[in-house]
């Protein structure tokens, strides 16, 4: 509610929860990323890679 006690418009109501939204969809993907990134730099970084029993190395 407004401080004169009118109601919100449901417009404004509608694009306020648009916008929490697409900020929480934009947060919860650079997260993702974030962490996607992370895991291949570190699978990337190790010289010798362990993948359950199987050992796998890297021939350059």
């Amino acid at each position: 509610m407004h401080r004169n006690g009118k109601k919100t418009p449901l417009i404004v109501v509608k694009s306020l929860l648009f916008s929490a939204s697409r900020r929480a969809t934009r947060d919860f993907r650079a997260e993702y990323a974030r962490k996607h990134l992370a895991e291949h730099n570190r699978m990337n970084s190790n010289p010798v890679q362990v993948r359950g029993r199987k050992k796998l190395e890297r021939i350059w």
